[in-house]
């Protein structure tokens, strides 16, 4: 059968396969194939949806101290949802991130670390561990101390620990370090299943304990299923790692045991001296209520046969002593945790602590079968919390971490641990010869709120301890205790420092792209900036999320308070190479000033021979001390040498009337390369500064050379070991010279500044550098000029001289770019990447909500270690240094809401609000924030209990607010050390029990007789839910009227309060209408003016629904809501003539389209897309299909569910028989985004996108755990090859672990490569193959990229029967049949040609695979440009 005239796909009748109820309906009857089209589908558009993760979740659930890759160097591994980040503890204290393993295939339940038990060594056997600092050491920090693995004392290619995570997808993973690879940072993974049951409580994987002498491994559940691992012995993994790393596993045997209830704490013990043969499993659950205990027992060499119980489930004894804090703190009302929450084994004995809420116990004596149970002496109570949380007991431990200590002091019995609480208090517990109970004191606390993610280090055994935390929905932190031996007493000696903190950006409860003030089309660098709510009380506070280089500032000074200049527009900086000063040089209009930075990081006049009244050009210094300074009118050059005047060398004169415009210094020839203007000629003339000791002249190379128009800038580079210069002339043109020590300049080049699309008639370049880089593989270098254009645009030509060059140490790869408010680095890197532009932030650990300044110069001081730069850079006035990252990662702007704002005085005096912000909307007219939270209040205490009350006892109440916080301006930063008294917010208290749902702005016209109240009104609406303590909800409309002063502050009044019997769940706005959800309910109201009466709200329309509406868009008449049940739902608003009175019009809600699927929705996002070209139809001539085709209203619905489904809906262009939309594409990622953002200026200039292929990339979603992705909608022919890459890539992972696992499978489904293979319909291919998961096709990107992309083309499947039809090679291709899945070699690398051509043309021709794949990875590239 053939296609009918509506385009609808007839199936065959010797075929089946799925149809719809609305595909049925909407078939053409054979006898009437030439009805009009009004109400039938068009063929769906062949569009897909490209996701990438733009900002990684900054929530981190565990941080493990190990050592994966040699038993000298250090790592943290911050284990997160669904990635591992990697970062090395340098000698100094500093972290380094190395690299990330991602992309599992779920998210990981658990992890610990697996190996050798490691100890620091000392060369001598002295038992104490805190020593004070050598004398004359710098900051108490030296070297890493030697480390040795136990039981092992020679270097092997197995790393000494391997990290196992457990999966949700039933697996365990073993990650470990290829010592072989060529890559110096590659992970292997190996995996092993677990079982898998109906009940996620009973399938193991929720927790991960490791034998503290790495012989098992137990893997549990929630509840009652234990799987016990032996492992092998270390000789044995050894061997079996350098026979074939592919396969390696460390399992020898497994057992299942069953436990009893719910499962609260597992662990292994330390067996202890003379025991080392034992291996002891702790279980702790509860049964019935009760928290019982059970011990096993076995050795290694009796196997997991061999299990025995010594206790099983007895129930825990209660402490033979009373805790001395429960008379101090706990009040009768208050009754101790009776549960554990932590169970922690001792260093070398068999004994362990059982926490209990913040009670701590020691349990000793388990092996005898008679455990007893003590509760643990404080020597220094136990601290009150800073900030009282919404529950009434006391902060609880929550994590814990071992102190690293020698191994002679541990085998006496002492330890030494911090327990952490979840406020963030510290409190050391030290346990004493012979194996005592120790005792707990306070150590200090982190300004955090901490989970389980907090880990320890030590970098030498006379330095202090490290912790670190990563914050529980705020900024985490590195502490240390102690200091370089300089304090008097011991509490000063191991007093806290805050050594660096942790940027975390989650939970993201709503997300807004807000344009700064200001902005306009003459002013394209400030594009928007995208704010996020972040953290919760008492940290709650908005992030600014950017992405880019961090330069951290660590040391600024306002040089205006001692000169009085502003405005620096130059900056040079030089070190003294005699007293350690570093010396810099500021340019102003007509003034020069020096400065000098000691030793004791002190600012002071320089004292060197300086021009300071005029402006400066140039500052150099050669290699013989000869300090340069041009000038307009002069040439300054002086001899610097130690403790010895300043002597001025022979200068040649200037001729007559002539000033100098542009200056350059080569460093290696010692070169002064001028630019000199006399009347209307520029002219380049060069000079050479004397390098013999004793000479003074200054000697010019050759007569002056004469430019053909006047000079703009000027670079000099070298090539080759030559010596070249580069000028940019008014006229538009480029010109290159070779520059001879003998024989002068001349001219080797010259090119256009071509600006395709460009409406200036001359480019004019400001600014021009020249930028160096080698080939892999061939001497040959590579050239890139870039110019910086007056009109903002960065101009690039790249070339490369002929013939073999060994690269010096002076070719520069990088440099600095400043643009308006942009701060970036430019890299030449690679041939494929070429010019790479990264943003740079500067960051300030005491001022996280530091505003970006507007940098008017910036330099590069010196390398600062293997992955940061020392920098300097001034802003006005402002002289910072900071440490610039060299790795790209998230930099946010945390702006906490815990400050001094305003309040309207008919509400109340000034307040500090520290609550959780919920919503976030940006108002461009007052350019501000508008921020609705939540807090906690506790109620006044109850007057029943006379006695002692601990102040955090009492009922709590939570009571919203709606905060107005006016945004910086980027011009005008706060002055160094300047301090605001009270910030510029304003805020709305809600009643107690009340918080903010949604938020809308509204413009109203109002007429009436009186001026005043006249106009146009802008008005806040605020749509809330309030609690009543009988448990009833009701919900009020406020109408806010806010208005910005000439100060910057924020008045608002409240003209209009509604009240309404059920909360109001979301607003939005139809033209000069109101539309309300809620009761499950949508209400069009009318705001009206009567007179006498003021404004009323009039009820229009309504329509019932069967469940919430969480979200409101509108596009008049069209209103589209997202349903809490029942997916995305879209109605018309339509008005007719009432029959009452036919000049009133009688409006209602008709249902214009829905889901075909009752999704359970978070939120939608309306796009207009240009949609590919289909087949020509006949339109509709309705007024909504007319209106529907319009460029301004959207054509696709982009929405996401609770399941953590993308999904997109056609939007009709006129009613269906069913209303069921149709479904683009369906893309499923491992978190549900809850909200989308759109805005097409927020993308910068040099991360556009030319591909014709990309319809829409400028799309965000965000997630609760800080996620943030990036979307891009892109034709079918793009689709195609990038799903053919994803699938290529997760075939290619498929196949690693198959090969690990001696080719079995224990996967559901294999990978099919080839995207139009599919085993169901076309909608099973709407699920699967119309969205692609970009975040795989990142190692195509990365160097070398090209040949991973052959490698995986290349690769021969591992030899399996997995696929009916048998066969792992392909023979011959039938295509009628589908005889194959499409994953054989030969099939792989001709569908790969087959899709790039449809792409690159028929015209491109291909020599062989490896042009294909380069040209492959260049288009890649071109379409997976991040949006920042």
């Amino acid at each position: 059968m053939s296609n009918g005239t509506n385009g609808i796909h007839a199936t065959p009748a010797s075929r089946t396969g799925r149809i719809t109820i609305d595909q049925i309906l909407n078939m053409p009857h054979e006898s009437h194939v030439d009805m009009p089209l009004r109400g039938r589908r068009k063929p769906c558009p062949g569009i897909g949806l490209l996701s990438r993760t733009l900002f990684k979740s900054s929530m981190t659930k565990w941080i493990l101290s190990a050592r994966i890759r040699s038993a000298d160097l250090h790592e943290l591994l911050f284990i997160g949802e669904n990635e591992v980040r990697i970062k090395e503890v340098l000698p100094n204290g500093e972290l380094r991130r190395l690299t990330s393993i991602k992309n599992f295939p779920s998210q990981i339940r658990a992890a610990a670390v697996l190996g050798e038990e490691l100890e620091l060594t000392a060369n001598t056997d002295d038992p104490a561990i805190k020593m004070e600092f050598p004398q004359g050491s710098t900051g108490g920090k030296t070297t890493a101390p030697p480390v040795r693995p136990v039981g092992f004392d020679q270097p092997t290619a197995l790393p000494p620990q391997v990290l196992v995570l457990a999966l949700e997808s039933a697996e365990l993973r073993f990650v470990f370090f290829d010592t072989s690879h060529p890559d110096a940072l590659h992970f292997r993974q190996t995996s092993f299943p677990l079982p898998i049951y109906r009940s996620l409580k009973k399938t193991p994987g929720r927790t991960i304990s490791v034998d503290p002498l790495a012989r098992a491994l137990v893997v549990s559940a929630s509840s009652n299923t234990i799987l016990v691992y032996d492992l092998k012995k270390r000789a044995r993994l050894q061997t079996e790692y350098a026979t074939n790393p592919k396969q390696w596993n460390p399992i020898a045997s497994e057992r299942q045991l069953h436990v009893e209830g719910n499962i609260l704490a597992i662990g292994f013990l330390h067996p202890g001296p003379g025991n080392e043969h034992l291996i002891i499993l702790i279980i702790v659950a509860i049964v019935g209520g009760v928290s019982k205990l059970s011990c096993w027992r076995w050795t290694q060499t009796q196997g997991l046969e061999g299990i025995s119980p010594v206790v099983q489930s007895i129930r825990l004894p209660k402490s033979e002593t009373e805790s001395s804090a429960s008379f101090e703190f706990r009040s009768p009302t208050e009754t101790a945790p009776e549960h554990c929450n932590l169970m922690i084994p001792m260093a070398n004995s068999p004994s362990f602590l059982l926490v209990h809420g913040s009670d701590v116990r020691i349990c000793r004596n388990v092996l005898t079968g008679k455990p007893d149970v003590i509760d643990v002496p404080q020597k220094v109570w136990e601290q009150d919390p800073k900030h009282w949380a919404s529950s009434s007991r006391r902060p609880a431990y929550t994590s814990w971490t071992r102190c690293a200590r020698l191994a002679s002091w541990k085998n006496k019995g002492n330890d030494s641990l911090y327990l952490i609480r979840e406020d963030g208090v510290i409190r050391n517990y030290t346990r004493g010869d012979n194996y005592g109970t120790g005792s707990l004191g306070n150590a200090g606390q982190f300004d955090c709120t901490v989970s389980t993610a907090v880990s320890s280090f030590l970098l030498h055994l006379k330095h202090p301890d490290f912790l670190v935390a990563a914050g529980d929905m705020c900024n985490g932190q590195i502490v240390s205790f102690g200091d370089n031996g300089s304090s008097k007493s011991r509490e000063e000696a191991m007093g806290l420092k805050v050594e660096r903190t942790f940027p975390d950006w989650a939970p993201i409860m709503d997300l807004q792209i807000a344009s700064p003030s200001g902005q306009s089309a003459r002013d394209p660098s400030r594009r928007p900036n995208i704010f996020a709510t972040s953290g919760r009380q008492p940290y709650g506070a908005i992030s600014e999320l950017r992405k880019g280089l961090e330069a951290r500032i660590v040391l600024e000074a306002d040089l205006s308070q001692s000169d009085g200049l502003t405005g620096s527009h130059g900056l040079w900086s030089f070190p003294d190479p005699f007293n350690g000063h570093l010396h810099f040089f500021l340019t102003y209009p007509g003034a020069t000033t020096a400065w000098s930075l000691n030793t004791q990081d002190e600012m002071e006049p320089c004292e060197l021979n300086v021009a300071l009244e005029s402006a400066t050009l140039l500052v150099a210094i050669t290699p013989n001390n000869l300090v340069i300074q041009v000038t307009e009118h002069a040439l300054l050059v002086s001899l610097l040498v130690e403790q010895s005047p300043l002597i001025a060398l022979e200068l040649p004169e200037l001729p007559q009337g002539s000033r100098i415009t542009a200056a350059e210094f080569d460093e290696e020839s010692s070169s002064l390369l001028l630019a000199i203007r006399k009347g209307d000629q520029v002219y380049l003339d060069m000079f050479v500064l004397p390098t013999a000791l004793g000479a003074r002249a200054v000697v010019r190379v050759t007569e002056p050379l004469a430019l053909e128009a006047d000079l703009t800038c000027l670079a000099l580079f070298r090539d080759q070991g030559s010596l070249y210069a580069v000028t940019a002339l008014r006229d538009g043109m480029l010109h290159m010279f070779a520059i001879d020590a003998t024989t002068g300049l001349r001219p080797s080049g010259r090119t256009a500044i071509d600006q395709i699309g460009s409406s200036q008639m001359t480019p004019t370049a400001q600014s021009i550098v020249v930028l160096s880089t080698g080939i892999d593989g061939v001497k040959v270098q590579r050239n890139l000029i870039a110019c910086g254009l007056r009109n903002g645009d960065l101009f690039t030509v790249e070339f490369e001289m002929s013939g073999p060059v060994a690269l010096s140490l002076h070719d520069e790869s990088s440099a600095f770019a400043l643009c308006g408010h942009d701060t970036c680095r430019l890299d030449f890197v690679t041939p494929t990447k070429g010019l790479v532009v990264s943003s740079i932030f500067l960051s300030d650990t005491m001022n996280p909500d530091l505003v970006r300044p507007k940098l008017s110069a910036i330099k590069k001081l010196k390398d600062s270690g293997f992955a940061s730069t020392e920098i300097v850079c001034i802003d006005g006035s402002t002289l910072r240094i900071a440490i610039l990252d060299n790795s790209l990662r998230v930099v946010p702007r945390r702006i906490p809401l815990n400050r001094n704002i305003n309040s309207p005085e008919s509400l109340g005096v000034r307040v500090e609000p520290s609550g959780t912000p919920q919503l976030l909307l940006y108002s461009p007219r007052l350019d501000a924030l508008i921020i609705g939270t939540v807090k906690y209040e506790r109620k006044a205490p109850s007057t029943t209990y006379s006695g002692p009350t601990a102040p955090y006892l009492g009922q709590r109440t939570i009571r919203g607010a709606v905060q107005f916080m006016p945004l910086e301006k980027e011009d005008a930063p706060l002055a160094v050390g300047e301090v605001q008294p009270i910030d510029k917010s304003t805020l709305i208290e809600l009643l107690p029990g009340e918080k903010p749902l949604t938020m809308v702005e509204f413009r109203y016209r109002r007429d009436s007789d009186r001026p005043a109240y006249s106009g146009y009104h802008h008005i806040l609406l605020a749509g809330t839910k309030r609690t009543h303590e009988d448990g009833k909800q009701t919900g009020r409309l406020l109408f806010l009227r806010p208005s910005r002063k000439p100060k910057g502050t924020i008045e608002v009044d409240m003209p209009i309060k509604r009240d309404f019997d059920f909360p109001i769940r979301a607003l939005a706005i139809c033209d000069t209408k109101i539309v309300m959800s809620g009761n499950k309910s949508i209400t069009v109201y009318e705001l009206a003016s009567l007179p006498g009466r003021g404004l009323r709200l009039n009820a229009l329309a309504s329509t019932s629904l069967m469940s919430h509406a969480i979200n409101l868009t509108t596009c008049s008449p069209i209103i589209r809501a997202t349903t809490a049940a029942d997916s995305i739902q879209t109605y018309k608003l339509e008005s007719k003539p009432s029959a009452k009175d036919p000049a009133q019009l009688q409006y209602s809600l008709r249902l214009f389209s829905s889901d075909g699927l009752a999704r359970e929705a978070l939120t939608h996002l309306p796009l207009h897309v240009p949609l590919p070209s289909s087949q020509s139809v006949r339109l509709s001539l309705s007024p909504i299909s007319a209106l529907l085709n319009s460029p301004e209203n959207p054509n696709i619905i982009l929405g996401s569910d609770r399941s953590g489904t993308v999904f997109g809906l056609l939007h009709s262009e006129s009613p269906t028989y069913q209303t069921a939309s149709q479904t683009l594409f369906e893309l499923t990622l491992p978190q549900c985004v809850t909200h989308f953002a759109r805005s097409p200026s927020i993308r910068p200039p040099w991360r556009a996108i030319a591909d014709l292929g990309v319809l829409e990339a400028d799309i965000l979603g965000s997630c609760t755990d800080g996620t943030v992705y990036q979307f891009t909608i892109i034709d079918d022919k793009t689709r195609l090859l990038l799903k053919f890459l994803e699938n290529l890539v997760r075939w290619d992972r498929e196949e690693d672990m198959r090969a690990a696992q001696g080719g079995k499978w224990f996967g559901t489904e294999r990978v099919i490569i080839d995207p139009d293979w599919t085993d169901g319909g076309g909608e099973d291919k709407r699920r699967t193959g119309y969205a692609i998961n970009g975040d795989y096709l990142e190692t195509f990107l990365e160097e070398g990229g090209g040949t991973i992309l052959k490698d995986m083309l290349t690769r021969r499947e591992v030899t399996a029967n997995i696929v009916g039809g048998g066969g792992n090679e392909w023979t011959e291709y039938d295509e009628s049949s589908r005889k194959w899945n499409g994953n054989e070699t030969e099939m792989r690398i001709k569908r790969f040609g087959i899709f790039l051509e449809s792409i690159l043309g028929e015209d491109v021709e291909f020599d062989d695979l490896e042009e294909k794949v380069e040209k492959c990875v260049v288009w890649l590239a071109g379409v997976m440009v991040e949006l920042l």
